[in-house]
């Protein structure tokens, strides 16, 4: 009896034991989730903040610190981001280092683009300068065979043909560079406009006007067309001692301007490149002109663009040399008439039919040619 008395203590004291154990164990795995917990949401938010950094300093173009905060040190969340962020930071720097490269070259680029263009500049201004200087120096020797692409004999004063071919020569150079013409002024008749034109190149003496009706060219076309005309017959005087401009009116109003010269013609090859020359447009051509810079044809095309004339060399002409066709629009021409009979010279120039002025003129280049 006693023996099952003490078993029954025994017992009792080890139940009094264990039921508080047995009630503490699941307080404490409880306490123990709730501490995992708040240390992995604190690891999520550091990662979060770490992130963050890591994304501005990319944006910014910086350098990417692998350094943590305290609650990821040591963690395996932490040994993935440094991977991570590893990665991303080569291929970051290897980007940033690519752009680099490719902006050194851009602007070395651009260094030698600036270079050449401004040599390129100083070679133009150079050209324009020693052109210049050249149509305003002393006449050239008469035993020089002509061309079209020579410089002229003086014709009367010296230094008034010097100076108006230094004049042609700047307006020719500033009409290519894009200046605007002179306003809109008064109309003009075409045999006005044709005088003006001979004064302007300074070969008044040296042009004849054969076949020129009373037709008026309006105010707005007037300045362009008489400096189109005026290097028309600075180049044809440089190929012939006398150039000759005509005018054929057509039925619908426009007209065709015709300019003859007697000198030795062009052959395909040339015809092909002074069309070429017609063509060119844009200021950029100044950059190119080169020693003998052929401002003439180059005026000519930029501005029969401008006023809507179409153009066209023939050579041989039917006097043997070459012409230039100008087909005027009617919308520049005012009031077309029938053309007079015969023919008038300009400045005192020589009249009479076209073979009498053709086959003097071939004499005189002749006779220049073997002095």
């Amino acid at each position: 009896m006693i023996g099952l008395a003490l078993v029954a203590v025994f017992a009792f004291a080890v139940l009094a034991t264990a039921l508080p154990l047995a009630r503490r164990r699941p307080k404490q795995a409880l306490q123990q989730a709730r501490a995992d917990e708040e240390r992995k949401n604190a690891q999520l938010r550091a990662a979060e903040v770490a992130l963050g950094d890591v994304a501005r300093a990319l944006v910014a173009g910086g350098r990417v610190e692998t350094a943590f905060p305290p609650q990821l040190r040591d963690t395996p969340l932490a040994t993935a981001l440094y991977r991570v962020l590893s990665g991303v930071s080569t291929a970051v720097s290897l980007g940033v280092e690519a752009a680099r490269q490719e902006a050194r070259v851009r602007v070395e680029q651009v260094r030698a683009i600036a270079e050449r263009e401004q040599q390129e500049y100083v070679s133009a201004l150079r050209a324009v300068v020693a052109d210049l200087a050249h149509r305003a120096g002393p006449a050239r020797p008469s035993d020089v065979p002509r061309t079209h692409e020579a410089h002229d004999v003086t014709a009367g004063d010296p230094g008034a043909r010097g100076a108006a071919a230094v004049l042609l020569a700047a307006t020719n150079y500033a009409i290519l560079a894009g200046s605007r013409l002179a306003p809109a002024g008064r109309p003009s008749s075409l045999a006005d406009l044709v005088r003006t034109s001979c004064v302007r190149a300074g070969v008044t003496e040296r042009v004849r006007l054969a076949q020129i009706p009373e037709v008026m060219v309006r105010g707005e076309a007037v300045e362009g067309l008489t400096h189109l005309l005026a290097a028309l017959l600075d180049n044809a005087s440089r190929a012939s001692t006398t150039v000759q401009v005509a005018c054929e009116p057509r039925p619908d109003g426009s007209a065709y301007l015709l300019v003859d010269d007697a000198g030795p013609g062009m052959t395909e090859q040339q015809l092909a490149a002074a069309r070429g020359l017609l063509s060119e447009a844009g200021a950029e051509v100044l950059l190119h002109l080169g020693a003998r810079p052929q401002l003439g044809l180059r005026t000519v095309g930029a501005l029969t663009r401008h006023l809507g004339i179409g153009t066209d060399l023939i050579s041989p002409a039917p006097w043997g040399g070459t012409r230039v066709v100008l087909a005027l629009p009617g919308a520049l021409l005012a009031h077309p008439a029938p053309p007079r009979e015969g023919g008038e010279a300009v400045g005192g120039g020589r009249r009479g039919t076209a073979e009498e002025w053709i086959a003097g003129t071939r004499r005189a280049r002749t006779q220049e040619t073997h002095r």
